[in-house]
């Protein structure tokens, strides 16, 4: 049987657990007839073994049970007991997506102006095994909307910069938690120029 497992977590920790049924002789347990029981994980479609990192999506988890021989000098389990291959029953395991999370960088933006002074972006944070936005696979951008318009004013700052979905992909990231970052209305700069003006010479 298994649970979710979700992508990133170290393959040690696969959470699969074996449930093993039978008719056991007399005082025989389990562990006296089992020599060891494992598990291997298989690629859904191909049924061929998976090693290495999970990516998210469906596998099979197929049990292999190897019975104990001679014990004692007395027992042979093997000659006891026998695996029946149509009572062992695969199961099934997803790999789900690592949540990350998307959070709007400040900025700034002039007064009277309807772009900020630099393009919007965003840090991205959650990645798993030493991944990074460019080693991940993550693909796309996000949108981004203000509450901030050309006639906001300086004394109202900061505003919110608010991160979306966008374009934004992933095969093994979800996109779960967007955090608002600050944008700050600056002054409009003026010039002041002198107008020209005549003098009479003497005045």
């Amino acid at each position: 049987n298994t649970t979710p497992f979700v992508y990133g977590t170290p393959f040690a920790n696969l959470p699969v657990g074996i449930k093993v049924s039978g008719v056991w002789y007399k005082n025989d347990k389990p562990n006296d007839v089992l020599e060891k029981i494992s598990t291997k994980l298989l690629n859904k479609i191909t049924l061929e073994p998976v090693t290495g990192k999970l990516n998210a999506g469906d596998y099979v988890v197929k049990p292999e049970i190897i019975l104990k021989g001679i014990t004692n000098g007395i027992t042979n389990f093997e000659s006891n007991y026998e695996v029946d291959p149509a009572q062992v029953v695969n199961s099934a395991l997803t790999v789900t997506k690592a949540p990350l999370t998307v959070t709007a960088n400040a900025n700034t933006i002039e007064y009277g102006s309807a772009n900020p002074l630099t393009p919007y972006s965003a840090t991205i944070t959650g990645f798993v095994s030493d991944e990074d936005v460019s080693s991940s696979g993550v693909g796309g951008a996000p949108v981004y909307t203000t509450n901030a318009t050309i006639t906001s004013p300086v004394s109202g700052s900061p505003y919110k910069i608010t991160p979306a979905l966008g374009t934004l992909i992933s095969s093994n990231y979800s996109f779960n938690s967007f955090v608002d970052g600050d944008i700050t209305m600056t002054k409009a700069p003026l010039t002041v120029k002198a107008n020209p003006v005549t003098r009479l010479y003497g005045d």
